[in-house]
Protein backbone atom coordinates (compact mmCIF):
# COMPACT_ATOMS: atom_id res chain seq x y z
CA UNK A 1 0.00 0.00 0.00
CA UNK A 2 1.04 3.67 -0.94
CA UNK A 3 1.45 6.15 1.64
CA UNK A 4 0.00 9.85 1.78
CA UNK A 5 2.94 12.24 3.16
CA UNK A 6 1.38 15.32 5.32
CA UNK A 7 3.86 17.42 6.90
CA UNK A 8 6.64 15.49 7.43
CA UNK A 9 4.64 12.21 8.34
CA UNK A 10 3.77 9.27 6.83
CA UNK A 11 0.05 8.15 6.36
CA UNK A 12 -0.63 4.92 4.96
CA UNK A 13 -3.88 3.99 3.28
CA UNK A 14 -4.89 1.80 6.60
CA UNK A 15 -4.02 4.61 8.42
CA UNK A 16 -6.48 6.52 6.29
CA UNK A 17 -9.17 4.14 6.36
CA UNK A 18 -8.97 3.92 9.96
CA UNK A 19 -8.89 7.56 10.09
CA UNK A 20 -12.23 7.23 8.23
CA UNK A 21 -14.36 4.15 10.42
CA UNK A 22 -13.23 6.32 13.20
CA UNK A 23 -14.40 9.92 12.10
CA UNK A 24 -17.44 7.74 11.29
CA UNK A 25 -18.15 5.78 14.39
CA UNK A 26 -17.31 9.33 16.68
CA UNK A 27 -20.02 10.91 14.56
CA UNK A 28 -22.38 8.41 15.03
CA UNK A 29 -21.83 8.42 18.73
CA UNK A 30 -22.12 12.33 19.02
CA UNK A 31 -25.09 12.60 16.71
CA UNK A 32 -26.95 9.90 18.59
CA UNK A 33 -25.88 11.65 22.53
CA UNK A 34 -26.86 14.69 20.67
CA UNK A 35 -30.10 12.95 19.36
CA UNK A 36 -29.64 14.85 15.79
CA UNK A 37 -28.89 12.32 13.20
CA UNK A 38 -29.36 15.13 10.69
CA UNK A 39 -26.25 16.51 11.71
CA UNK A 40 -24.11 13.36 10.92
CA UNK A 41 -22.39 14.74 7.76
CA UNK A 42 -21.66 18.08 9.49
CA UNK A 43 -20.16 16.21 13.10
CA UNK A 44 -18.52 14.52 10.65
CA UNK A 45 -17.22 16.95 9.25
CA UNK A 46 -15.66 18.88 11.80
CA UNK A 47 -14.07 15.23 12.85
CA UNK A 48 -12.24 14.98 9.82
CA UNK A 49 -11.26 18.64 9.82
CA UNK A 50 -10.10 18.52 13.24
CA UNK A 51 -7.81 14.96 12.45
CA UNK A 52 -6.28 16.70 9.04
CA UNK A 53 -5.37 19.76 10.87
CA UNK A 54 -3.86 18.35 13.27
CA UNK A 55 -1.79 15.61 11.37
CA UNK A 56 1.21 17.90 11.37
CA UNK A 57 1.57 17.84 15.24
CA UNK A 58 1.93 13.35 14.93
CA UNK A 59 4.94 12.53 16.29
CA UNK A 60 5.67 8.66 15.47
CA UNK A 61 7.35 9.18 18.53
CA UNK A 62 5.53 8.92 21.09
CA UNK A 63 2.35 7.33 19.69
CA UNK A 64 0.96 5.07 16.90
CA UNK A 65 -1.51 6.81 14.04
CA UNK A 66 -4.47 5.15 15.52
CA UNK A 67 -3.95 6.32 19.06
CA UNK A 68 -3.47 9.84 17.53
CA UNK A 69 -6.29 9.81 15.52
CA UNK A 70 -8.52 8.22 18.71
CA UNK A 71 -7.53 10.99 21.03
CA UNK A 72 -8.26 13.30 18.18
CA UNK A 73 -11.89 12.39 17.65
CA UNK A 74 -13.10 11.74 21.54
CA UNK A 75 -11.67 15.26 22.28
CA UNK A 76 -13.39 17.24 19.74
CA UNK A 77 -16.47 14.64 19.94
CA UNK A 78 -16.94 15.28 23.41
CA UNK A 79 -16.61 19.62 22.41
CA UNK A 80 -19.09 18.65 19.84
CA UNK A 81 -21.53 17.33 22.72
CA UNK A 82 -20.46 20.04 25.39
CA UNK A 83 -21.29 22.79 22.31
CA UNK A 84 -24.63 20.77 22.11
CA UNK A 85 -24.86 20.74 25.89
CA UNK A 86 -24.38 24.82 26.14
CA UNK A 87 -27.02 25.42 22.73
CA UNK A 88 -29.79 23.66 24.09
CA UNK A 89 -29.61 25.52 27.69
CA UNK A 90 -29.22 28.55 25.73
CA UNK A 91 -32.38 27.78 24.23
CA UNK A 92 -34.20 26.39 27.07
CA UNK A 93 -33.17 29.66 29.14
CA UNK A 94 -34.45 31.90 26.06
CA UNK A 95 -38.22 29.23 26.24
CA UNK A 96 -38.28 29.94 30.21
CA UNK A 97 -37.61 33.42 29.47
CA UNK A 98 -39.89 33.97 26.89
CA UNK A 99 -42.66 32.08 29.31
CA UNK A 100 -42.12 34.53 31.82
CA UNK A 101 -42.51 37.07 29.89
CA UNK A 102 -45.62 35.93 28.54
CA UNK A 103 -46.69 35.69 32.02
CA UNK A 104 -45.73 39.10 33.38
CA UNK A 105 -47.83 40.30 30.25
CA UNK A 106 -50.38 38.23 31.05
CA UNK A 107 -50.49 39.21 34.74
CA UNK A 108 -50.39 43.34 33.31
CA UNK A 109 -53.39 42.58 31.37
CA UNK A 110 -55.37 40.77 34.31
CA UNK A 111 -53.92 43.76 36.90
CA UNK A 112 -55.48 46.62 34.31
CA UNK A 113 -58.52 44.56 34.04
CA UNK A 114 -59.09 44.35 37.47
CA UNK A 115 -58.12 47.76 38.07
CA UNK A 116 -60.67 49.37 35.17
CA UNK A 117 -63.55 47.39 36.99
CA UNK A 118 -62.69 48.86 40.61
CA UNK A 119 -64.74 51.89 42.24
CA UNK A 120 -62.66 54.97 41.70
CA UNK A 121 -61.80 55.37 45.39
CA UNK A 122 -59.63 51.95 44.80
CA UNK A 123 -58.60 52.80 41.46
CA UNK A 124 -56.84 55.72 43.73
CA UNK A 125 -55.49 53.80 46.44
CA UNK A 126 -54.24 51.13 43.38
CA UNK A 127 -52.47 54.59 41.87
CA UNK A 128 -51.34 55.21 45.34
CA UNK A 129 -49.60 52.03 45.84
CA UNK A 130 -47.77 52.30 42.24
CA UNK A 131 -46.51 55.66 42.98
CA UNK A 132 -45.07 53.62 46.16
CA UNK A 133 -47.01 55.86 48.83
CA UNK A 134 -46.90 53.45 52.29
CA UNK A 135 -50.40 52.83 54.15
CA UNK A 136 -49.22 55.28 56.72
CA UNK A 137 -49.21 58.50 54.08
CA UNK A 138 -52.17 57.24 52.84
CA UNK A 139 -54.36 56.65 55.50
CA UNK A 140 -52.80 60.28 56.83
CA UNK A 141 -53.81 61.87 53.65
CA UNK A 142 -57.90 60.27 53.82
CA UNK A 143 -57.77 61.68 57.91
CA UNK A 144 -58.49 57.88 59.17
CA UNK A 145 -56.37 55.10 61.27
CA UNK A 146 -54.69 52.61 59.27
CA UNK A 147 -56.35 50.10 60.56
CA UNK A 148 -59.26 51.85 59.37
CA UNK A 149 -57.59 52.32 55.99
CA UNK A 150 -56.68 48.60 55.93
CA UNK A 151 -60.46 47.24 56.10
CA UNK A 152 -62.03 50.00 54.57
CA UNK A 153 -59.74 49.86 51.19
CA UNK A 154 -56.78 47.16 51.37
CA UNK A 155 -59.02 44.37 52.72
CA UNK A 156 -61.53 44.86 49.71
CA UNK A 157 -58.70 44.59 46.86
CA UNK A 158 -57.11 42.35 48.41
CA UNK A 159 -60.65 40.49 48.34
CA UNK A 160 -61.11 41.55 44.87
CA UNK A 161 -57.66 40.41 43.85
CA UNK A 162 -57.89 37.22 45.39
CA UNK A 163 -61.61 36.26 43.36
CA UNK A 164 -59.69 37.41 40.39
CA UNK A 165 -56.76 35.14 40.95
CA UNK A 166 -54.67 37.92 41.52
CA UNK A 167 -53.60 37.06 45.02
CA UNK A 168 -50.23 37.82 44.81
CA UNK A 169 -50.71 41.40 43.34
CA UNK A 170 -51.13 43.63 46.67
CA UNK A 171 -48.52 42.63 49.43
CA UNK A 172 -49.29 43.81 52.94
CA UNK A 173 -46.05 46.16 54.26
Amino acid sequence: MGEIVRGGSSMTAEDSEYIERCVNVRAWHVAQICHSLHSLDDYRQELRIAVFRRLDRFDPNRANMRTYCDRITRSVARLLIRRHRRMQRMEQREVADNGRYIRNAQLMLDVAATVAALPPDLQQIVADLQAGKSYRRMSAERGVTRWTFERRYILPLRDICNRRGLADYLTGE
